[in-house]
This record gives C-alpha cells, structure tokens and sequence, in this order.
C-alpha cells in the first residue's frame, strides 16, 4: 500500500539527505571497486611474470600478457590470499558496484514519494536491491585484507597513481558522509518522536468523535474535492480534540498545508 505523505511528493529534507549521503557513497564504492580490481589484476600479472607462472589460457597482445580478473580471482584463491567465503564477499562487493553502474533507480527506489514500488519486482525479472549503508567499510577491509595476504604470500605490486588521483574527491566525500550521517540520524531521531507523539494524539481521539467524523466517507467532501458542510464540520471537531495540523492530515488524508489553513479558521473562532 502506498504511504500517505501529508506533505506530498515533494522530496522532504531527510530523505534529499539520504539521497545525497547515498549518492556519495556510491561514488566510492565505484572507485573502490574498480581500484580494489585493477589492483589484483595488475598484482597477479606483476607476480606471473616474475614467477614464470604458466597459464594456456592468457593472450599475448602486444608481447603483453593480459590477466583477466576471473583467472586473477581464480589464483588468489588457489594460492590462500582469500577464504572462499571473502571471494563471495568481492563477487557480492563487485555485483553491488555492477548494480551501481547499470541499475542505480534499483537502490534508490525505496526513497520518496514511489517509494511503493519497492515493494514489487523489476518489469525485467530483477528483485529490489536493498541499499547497502556498510558497503564503503566492507570493500575498504577486503581491501586491506587482500594487501596483507597478498604481501604474506609475496606477491609482487605495480605502482599505480589512481589512489592519488582520487585522493582529494575521497577526502572531500567522506568528510561530507560523516556530516550527512550526523544530520540524518538526527533527521531519523526527529522524524521518530514526531510520528510517535502523532500517534499518541490520534489514539487519545475519543473514539466518539472518530465515529461522527468518519474519515474517508464521501459525505465529508464535495464533488470538486473541497470539504462539504459535514467535511467542515469533522476538521472542527477534531480540532476541539486537540488534534494537531498534522494528525488531521494523517486522519482526513489531506495535505499539511490544508489541515494548517483549517486550523487557523478553527483559532479564529475560538479568540
């Protein structure tokens, strides 16, 4: 069922937030990704060639061996630097990153207005991909775990400058995640305490009242959607219950912006 927004499809502040928090994340986990891949490729063509290590499967293009990542994936494992259950981690890791390039909406679905539609599967057969909020920490670690392996094991490095290159983007980002995360949780905390004293005020409604109001009956509006004399008469009522803008909102199914205007007539009245 889809959500009722009393402030309507607008995005609210929390949820642009989360969306930029999001979209930052994304970023490094695609450079991450892409890093921690080329760095295995590179490491395992670096080590081949020193170790003399065959392989009937590698091309020669230009008298340069070309390694792809299945068959660098493959000596890895061979060789101990990575469990199997770390390999599912990368190929998970690599998969998300995959998901990030060519299906970003499928991880961004869940926020806004058709927010719904998270609940039903892709026209294309693909299932909802949950966001992963630790994503950037876990491809950080395996990283840091391959290197010591790899180091344990002896493989050899090829120097590589891109972690340089991107070193001023990665500052800039995680300092901006770390001040988005704290206005989110804050956003949450407040966002939290209002839907509970929300719901607090609608139960202490006297259900008396719920029953004359009758929120949803077609008595209460007119055919052009504005409120009937019998819609009128329920937002006073409630009102008098000492409901709230908002809660009229959730309860009558209208907009904040309305409930609000209806408030104010009902204090007009009431001086």
């Amino acid at each position: 069922m889809e959500r009722y927004r009393p402030h309507g499809r607008t995005v609210t502040t929390l949820e642009a937030d989360v969306l930029k928090l999001r979209a930052l994340e994304m970023v490094l986990v695609l450079f991450y990704v892409e890093n921690l891949k080329g760095f295995i490729i590179s490491s395992v063509k670096v080590t081949k060639r020193l170790r003399k290590i065959p392989d009937n499967t590698t091309l020669e293009t230009n008298n340069e061996e070309q390694v792809s990542f299945k068959k660098a994936h493959e000596l890895l494992i061979s060789e101990g630097v990575i469990t199997q259950e770390e390999s599912e981690q990368l190929k998970e890791m690599i998969d998300y990153r995959n998901t990030i390039g060519h299906e970003i909406h499928r991880i961004t679905i869940d926020i806004g207005a058709y927010a719904n539609l998270a609940e039903y599967d892709l026209p294309n057969g693909h299932k909802i991909a949950k966001y992963n909020y630790s994503a950037v920490q876990r491809v950080q670690n395996l990283r840091k775990k391959i290197e010591r392996k790899m180091m344990e094991k002896l493989f050899s490095f090829e120097l590589s400058f891109n972690t340089l290159a991107f070193d001023a983007a990665e500052q800039a980002y995680l300092k901006e995640i770390k001040r988005l995360k704290k206005k989110v949780n804050a956003g949450i905390d407040k966002l939290n305490i209002t839907i509970e004293t929300t719901n607090k005020i609608i139960r202490n409604i006297p259900p008396e009242v719920m029953d004359m109001v009758q929120p949803g009956h077609p008595k209460n509006t007119k055919s052009n959607g504005t409120f009937s004399q019998e819609g009128a008469k329920a937002m006073f009522m409630l009102y008098d219950a000492k409901a709230t803008p908002l809660a009229v909102a959730y309860i009558m199914r209208i907009t904040y912006r309305t409930a609000a205007k209806w408030h104010k007539k009902w204090l007009s009245q009431h001086k």
